[in-house]
């Protein structure tokens, strides 16, 4: 299950990785995009679904740091949610306008 918008990165990861999960567990799997607007709703309905083995959540870096910026969830990402494999890495680039880098610079 994915708390993202059909098209991104989320989705495209979850479409190429649905095939191998298939075949690997013989059992036919889905990608399901559940688009949310906030990040705590996004998987707040999870842990109270029954742990049968058939939902898996894809979560990005930005989820995990999610309990640190939001003092009351409606889970606890320790206690609710077991992680199962690293998906992917991929490395995050900042740009800036030269204009911002001579203001950080006098400052």
């Amino acid at each position: 299950m994915l708390g993202f918008s059909t098209g991104g990165l989320s989705d495209v990861l979850a479409r190429l990785i649905a095939p191998k999960l298939s075949i690997t567990w013989a059992s036919p799997w889905l990608s399901k995009t559940a688009p949310v607007p906030a990040v705590q709703s996004r998987h707040s309905g999870l842990p109270r679904r029954p742990a049968d083995g058939y939902t898996l959540l894809l979560m990005t870096a930005a989820d995990t740091v999610t309990p640190a910026l939001r003092a009351k969830l409606p889970y606890d990402l320790e206690r609710d949610f077991a992680p199962v494999s690293l998906v992917v890495i991929a490395p995050f680039v900042l740009l800036v306008h030269p204009s911002v880098r001579r203001a950080m610079s006098r400052s």
